[in-house]
């Protein structure tokens, strides 16, 4: 028979990996983020995968469970700035290039003249 799955562990070990998760995207570690992503899934399913009661200390779970969304929406507001940061480099890169192309077609009409 399964033992029962600790909930309120389950929880607190959550909030650790979201918090270890939070140090790594302030970081700019994104791989290693990226890694525990799917650990955070797989507790995130298992803590709500029944109907059995979460805890006989709701309330103590209940809070563990919003400082785990409060480091997830800090989390998520990083990943959007990396994102934007990363889109924004893209095109200063495609600019760059285009300029480049440019300079080598006029530096070929000058050398052709």
């Amino acid at each position: 028979m399964n033992k029962p799955i600790d909930k309120q562990q389950l929880a607190d070990d959550l909030l650790h990996l979201s918090e270890v998760m939070l140090s790594a995207a302030q970081a700019a570690r994104w791989e290693e983020m990226e890694r525990m992503e799917e650990q955070r899934k797989q507790m995130l399913a298992l803590l709500f995968a029944d109907a059995e009661p979460i805890s006989r200390d709701f309330a103590r779970l209940a809070s563990v469970l919003r400082d785990v969304q409060v480091v997830g929406e800090a989390l998520m507001e990083l990943v959007a700035c990396e994102r934007d940061r990363a889109g924004q480099e893209l095109l200063n890169l495609r600019n760059a290039r285009k300029a480049e192309a440019i300079y080598a077609m006029a530096l070929d009409e000058g050398a052709q003249l």
